[in-house]
C-alpha cells in the first residue's frame, strides 16, 4: 500500500487563498456604508439663519452671535430650524440678548420666533 502524503505549503496556500476569495466575496456583497450628514451644511443653514435674524434687528450693525451655542435640526424636505441668541441694541441703543428660532425651507424664511428668556 503506498501512503500519500500532502506538503503543508500547498494545505497552507489553499487555505489562504479560499479566506482570500471568501473576504473578496464578503466584501463585494455587504451594504454600502451612510454618509453622516455634512458639518458644512449645518454651517450654512446657521449663516442663512443669521442673515434672517439680521434682517430684523433694529440695529443689524450692532449684532453679535454667538461661537458655537446653535442647535440645528434637519426637518426633511430640505426644511430647517436654527435656534440660537443674539446680542444686539435696541431701539434705545441698550444691549439685549434675544434667543431666536428660525424656520426656513429651500433658502426661505418661513418662521422667525423671538424671545427674552
Amino acid at each position: 500500500m503506498k501512503e500519500t502524503t500532502i506538503d503543508n505549503n500547498i494545505v497552507y496556500g489553499g487555505v489562504g487563498i479560499f479566506l482570500a476569495v471568501m473576504f473578496v466575496a464578503w466584501w463585494a456583497t455587504r451594504p454600502p456604508l451612510q454618509a453622516a450628514p455634512p458639518r458644512s451644511n449645518y454651517s450654512a443653514q446657521i449663516a442663512q439663519a443669521q442673515e434672517f435674524v439680521r434682517a430684523n434687528l433694529k440695529s443689524p450693525a450692532s449684532a453679535s452671535f454667538p461661537w458655537l451655542d446653535y442647535k440645528v435640526y434637519d426637518m426633511g424636505g430640505d426644511k430647517w430650524a436654527v435656534s440660537s441668541y443674539v446680542d444686539a441694541q435696541n431701539g434705545f441703543g441698550a444691549n439685549i440678548r434675544n434667543h431666536w428660532t428660525v424656520v426656513m425651507q429651500n433658502g426661505k424664511l418661513l418662521n422667525l420666533e423671538w424671545s427674552n428668556q
